[in-house]
């Protein structure tokens, strides 16, 4: 008989708990008895779609997976724990491996913290013959005909299933695979016990004085081969708590190796011996902030010898990564770029060569590379190699699927997609991006939901095997309680695509929330809705504006919800009441951020006395302002030459901020830009491809006015660019990039996306050319006067008037603006 789901109240511990009568038949839950399929096997079975549709709702709306009642052991159970005793034994095989010991030892663990009691854990030739038997690890398995194929890549599976008087726990442990490890928790899951976030109290496991059940067959593999999301792992680290990790939503699987990777096959260090290893930039070989010569030979036998390293090593391993450094800087010498039409075709012309070697020796083995930023479009007349695979980025919008049509940034990546597929290459992984703390909701729930898993089910459908979904950075701990679904639900639709996101949060939400289960899945799903709802498109790493996810009418209705869950968890354990007070508070955190954002909203703002009697524009974090370009006069670009003015006021802050700058918009290579990061000056071209000053150099410069002046030749960063403090010149740290820069052509803009700081702006100037230092002084001298500032300009013997200069391209001045209300409010 069907029963409804009760809630865990850890306040009363329940009588038995009871697995009855269940069955997953190819990783889909259906209840055996009233529906007689429970000889049907794996992925077999067949029902018609609405028909399975119908189970589906039914179970998870009423079955009762795990049923805690009153009633005392029937004749035909299987106990595990009763009256304090432990009534069966986990067992395993001779010579155990150290997966089966470590799976045991959890299963152990967690049914202590259920009951109290310990399950003896011995050899199946020790086992007790009175006692049943937990027959854990796929060889035990095999003692009562349960045969689970140990292949790799490809056939994980896992068993939970009652044979006689034993009990099954077991899967593909092959290689890098965790079968039984799975297979232990899948069993855990129905007894009630998962973890939902890093706090403790976030670990659910119910106190009960017997376990019990009469059936339970779960036969299930997931539907990608390997499934990532690092939501608990970092940035946090160690910081987790023990009981959780990220196996335990069925996270894992086959082992693949995809990282930025050309400066490990190539090291920075063999620049000075071998130069012509490193791509040529702008006619000079660089090495940090660029790529590598892929034509190069003896270039190539370093890739294919670090593969066949990186294999002989780990067998588990069946790729190795090509990827480019995180960086621009493509080799441009003439044999480099006969090898492709653009970056990816470059990329696949050396995997190509690589992978060409590679299969003379591992056959089996293939060559992989992000298709990513500098190398996301997919070339036009270059093929792939067989052993050649491609992860590729998804950098369209973050709120909606691939499925809307109105969302401008899906049809074109999907066809970049294609295009890959038309090289040949086995485009094998897709990367996703959940930034959502970076992209404006650190303190505001986004729950992708039903539209992830619909891309999902896209990728599983287009053949793809490998997901990895990247989500955490900047997030913090404390916003876990609302951001949790957001990774759950990954997880669990990385292994069944089809659910769907009330499935996946219907159990969990009854296991965290008890008798306010309902309405807490309710306001989880309206969180996910509503972000599908926003009516604005963001790309790769942002969210669209949070304040269109929550608008007045989200606000009222979640508010109702959580105020409706209060009142219905009264009489709860103190772990849910403490649960439904934690999304109180962050709920609290994030109407405080929406305030916050609208506030915003109202900046730039002018200030008409804002440094020292002269007017100013304020900034706030993300506002954006174009600055005024002089006509028909060029701004730099390419290897260029340069001088940038800014006089402003910056308030003091921790981590990265870009102020002014132009060139490419997505804040990564090819940039030129005054950014402030560890306390530091930085005239920024990229990750790690900088022209900075010492750590903390500019800490004494925040929160007063401050003239921030850098002068750049053409040539390599290091040795061609000055950084100036109020005409102080400052040294340019060890560090600093040597890569040629490549600036791209756009707006000159103060702010946007990667400004991440307060400020206030009296005046920007930027010339075309590097001023000499007499002239440069005189700028100097200029803006000293004029906001009556003391510096090492002030006292000059001459002012320069910056437009009596010849190129000027750029140039804002506050005390311009003569209509401030028509000022223009943007945020990026």
């Amino acid at each position: 008989m069907l029963q409804r789901i009760p809630h865990w109240n850890t306040k009363k511990r329940p009588a038995v708990v009871r697995i009855s009568c269940l069955a997953e038949l190819g990783r889909r839950p259906i209840h055996a008895e009233p529906l007689q399929v429970s000889t049907l096997r794996g992925r077999g079975w067949k029902l018609a779609r609405p028909m399975r549709t119908m189970f589906l709702l039914m179970i998870f709306s009423q079955v009762l997976f795990l049923t805690v009642t009153g009633q005392g052991v029937r004749a035909n159970d299987l106990v595990l724990v009763s009256d304090g005793e432990a009534r069966m034994t986990i067992t395993y095989a001779e010579g155990p491996t150290d997966k089966e010991l470590a799976a045991a030892k959890r299963l152990q663990h967690f049914l202590a913290k259920m009951t109290g009691v310990s399950l003896p854990i011995a050899p199946l030739s020790q086992a007790k013959a009175d006692r049943g038997r937990v027959l854990l690890g796929p060889r035990a398995a095999q003692t009562v005909g349960i045969d689970i194929g140990q292949s790799y890549p490809g056939g994980e599976r896992v068993i939970v299933k009652n044979v006689g008087n034993d009990l099954v726990i077991a899967g593909n442990d092959a290689l890098a695979y965790t079968g039984t490890r799975y297979a232990v928790d899948m069993f855990l899951e129905k007894l009630g016990c998962e973890s939902f976030g890093p706090d403790p109290n976030w670990h659910v496991i119910p106190k009960t004085d017997k376990v019990v059940f009469d059936d339970i067959t779960i036969d299930s593999s997931p539907d990608f081969e390997s499934r990532e999301t690092f939501f608990f792992q970092y940035p946090w680290g160690d910081v987790s708590h023990p009981d959780f990790d990220h196996a335990s939503w069925g996270l894992g699987g086959t082992k693949y190796h995809i990282t930025h990777n050309y400066e490990n096959i190539v090291p920075y260090g063999l620049i000075d011996k071998h130069p012509e290893y490193f791509a040529l930039v702008n006619g000079v070989r660089t090495a940090r902030g660029a790529q590598i010569c892929f034509s190069n030979p003896k270039v190539v036998g370093l890739a294919v010898q670090a593969a066949r390293n990186h294999f002989d090593n780990d067998p588990s391993q069946v790729m190795f990564s090509l990827s480019a450094n995180d960086a621009a800087g493509f080799c441009e010498c003439s044999e480099c770029k006969k090898l492709g039409d653009n970056p990816g075709g470059q990329t696949l012309s050396f995997a190509n060569a690589v992978a060409s070697e590679l299969r003379k020796t591992h056959p089996d083995k293939a060559v992989t590379f992000y298709a990513y930023l500098a190398t996301i479009d997919a070339p036009k007349r270059v093929k792939a190699f067989p052993g050649v695979q491609v992860f590729v980025i998804n950098s369209s919008c973050r709120a909606h699927s691939l499925d809307n049509a109105s969302c401008p940034s899906k049809k074109p990546w999907l066809e970049n997609l294609a295009a890959w597929r038309a090289t040949g290459a086995e485009v094998t992984g897709i990367y996703e991006y959940y930034m959502t703390a970076w992209g404006g909701y650190k303190h505001v729930p986004a729950i992708l939901g039903d539209a992830a898993l619909r891309d999902l089910r896209y990728h599983k459908a287009q053949g793809i095997k490998y997901m990895y979904c990247e989500g955490a950075a900047q997030a913090t701990i404390e916003d876990s309680p609302i951001q949790w679904p957001l990774h759950y639900v990954m997880a669990k639709g990385m292994w069944d695509t089809e659910l769907t996101a009330e499935q996946i949060l219907r159990p969990a939400c009854q296991k965290l929330f008890g008798a306010a289960a309902e309405p807490m899945l309710a306001f989880y799903l309206e969180c996910a809705k509503a972000l599908e709802a926003n009516p604005n498109h963001s790309a790769m790493w942002g969210i669209p504006d949070a304040s269109l996810t929550y608008t007045p009418e989200v606000l009222k209705t979640i508010r109702g919800l959580l105020g409706k869950a209060t009142q219905m968890a009264a009489g709860e354990s103190p772990e849910v009441l403490r649960r439904i007070r934690d999304v109180n508070e962050c709920w609290g955190k994030t109407e405080q951020r929406l305030i916050e954002d609208k506030v915003k909203q109202q900046y730039p703002k002018y200030l008409e006395n804002a440094i020292n009697g002269q007017p100013g524009v304020q900034l706030i974090p993300q506002n954006l302002m174009n600055i005024p370009t002089v006509a028909n006069t060029a701004i730099p670009s390419g290897d260029c030459a340069f001088t940038l003015f800014f006089v402003g006021t910056v308030k003091k802050f921790d981590g990265s901020s870009v102020l002014v700058g132009w060139g490419n918009e997505s804040g990564v290579s090819q940039l030129s830009a005054i950014e402030i990061e560890g306390g530091r000056i930085d005239w920024a071209t990229g990750w790690g491809e900088d022209a900075m000053t010492a750590d903390g150099s500019f800490k004494d410069y925040f929160d007063r006015p401050v003239v921030i002046c850098i002068r750049k030749r053409p040539g390599p960063i290091n040795k061609t660019t000055s950084i100036w403090l109020d005409g102080k010149g400052m040294g340019l740290a060890e560090n600093s990039s040597s890569r040629t820069p490549e600036i791209r052509k756009t707006d000159v803009r103060m702010g946007g996306t990667y400004f991440r700081s307060d400020m206030i702006v009296g005046e920007v100037i930027l010339y075309n050319r590097a001023l000499p230092d007499a002239v440069a002084d005189g700028v100097g001298s200029y803006l000293a006067e004029k906001f009556r500032l003391h510096t090492a300009y002030s006292g000059g013997d001459k002012a320069f008037i910056p437009d009596k200069l010849s190129g000027l391209c750029a140039w804002f001045k506050a005390d311009a603006i003569t209509d401030p209300g028509s000022l223009e409010t943007k945020r990026d």
